[in-house]
């Protein structure tokens, strides 16, 4: 019989984080997050979701790879630099996260482009909000945000160097993420 707190996969598109920014944001974030009260991001979570797709039969998670494979020969690899934190939404906050000094254009334009290609070939309709690139770090369980969150700021860098396609699957202790796909960016 089938775990009942165990929901079905769902997927998404994402850049992820080198392993040096991800140790950035953990130890600048790790002592703020101290006081909070909710769900921190582990490390290995953390990624740049593009385009959530939501559950998808086999056929379509094998047009989700070519979505991945035609957007990456689009674009060159890129720069991202992290920069300032914020919340979603800003007052009364659910989400806390990390955004960008350098790449908010560049992550912005594949978001759009492959939101349009979902919306094509797999019928994912387009987000009703506005596209903000960022990390999210902590899904909070009350509103209550220290003061010192919103003065934190990351200077790591990294290259953007290839497109992944991740299915989630939620489990009582927070979703399990594995790599179902990837490929490069278009080689200058």
């Amino acid at each position: 019989m089938k775990n009942e707190s165990l929901k079905a996969a769902r997927y998404f598109i994402a850049v992820k984080l080198s392993d040096e920014a991800k140790r950035e944001i953990k130890n600048v974030f790790s002592p703020t997050s101290e006081n909070l009260s909710g769900r921190i991001v582990p490390d290995a979570a953390m990624h740049i979701t593009l385009k959530f797709l939501g559950e998808l039969s086999a056929e379509k998670v094998e047009s989700a790879k070519k979505i991945i494979i035609d957007a990456a020969a689009e674009f060159p690899p890129f720069h991202i630099s992290l920069g300032k934190t914020g919340s979603f939404p800003a007052k009364k906050p659910k989400v806390l996260w990390a955004g960008f000094r350098k790449g908010r254009g560049e992550l912005a334009d594949l978001s759009k482009l492959i939101s349009a290609r979902a919306l094509s070939d797999l019928g994912v309709a387009k987000d009703k909000k506005e596209f903000i690139p960022h990390i999210t770090l902590c899904r909070l369980s009350d509103e209550r945000v220290s003061k010192d969150f919103y003065s934190l700021r990351f200077v790591a860098s990294f290259q953007a160097a290839k497109l992944f396609l991740i299915r989630s699957e939620l489990h009582p202790a927070g979703a399990v993420y594995s790599d179902i796909f990837s490929c490069e960016f278009k080689k200058l």
